[in-house]
């Protein structure tokens, strides 16, 4: 019988611990909406991008790098965009740890983007709600709107996992006693 006991109290010690820190993906949803007059006036495309919380240094400050993007979902101009195809160039945070600005497109490198006029290229900055682009066959560059939010997940509390532990071993103890 002290052997079940232990057997539970090392369960409940396990669930009543703090749980540890793990890197959690954040992701934001995009709006781009292209400016009045140019050729992509009228179109409104939206898409989401994903990046891991272990990015975000200590303090804030920026990242010039490449690859920071787990996940990108967006299609401009009837093409479908994903991380293999869409870069970051920079991401920016506050000291609290929230994202300050991203800044990715399909013609990124470790800390810039570049737009060449008459390419099929775009750039997104969150940070100044700005969406740059050029078009095939194009001679300028365009500008737009972007506007991102930052998607809520819901994660279970440690308390409400330990609760749920602790209820989960009540029942087990009171369905042995009964079979004794």
């Amino acid at each position: 019988m002290t052997r079940t006991k232990s057997m539970y109290l090392a369960v409940v010690a396990v669930l009543l611990s703090p749980m540890a820190a793990n890197a959690d993906p954040i992701t934001y949803d995009f709006t781009v909406t292209p400016e009045l007059g140019s050729p992509l006036y009228g179109s409104v495309e939206s898409g989401y991008f994903t990046f891991d919380s272990s990015i975000i240094p200590a303090g804030g400050g920026m990242l010039f790098l490449e690859d920071l993007l787990t996940v990108v979902e967006f299609t401009w101009n009837g093409t479908d965009y994903t991380a293999a195809t869409a870069n970051t160039g920079q991401m920016g945070f506050l000291s609290s740890g929230a994202l300050d600005f991203a800044f990715f497109g399909n013609s990124c490198s470790a800390g810039s983007c570049n737009i060449r006029p008459g390419l099929e290229e775009w750039t997104v900055d969150t940070g100044f709600n700005l969406v740059q682009y050029s078009v095939a066959g194009g001679y300028r560059l365009w500008f737009g709107d972007v506007s991102a939010t930052l998607r809520e997940t819901k994660v279970p509390e440690p308390g409400t996992l330990a609760l749920l532990g602790i209820g989960l071993i009540g029942i087990g103890l009171a369905r042995r006693r009964r079979k004794v």
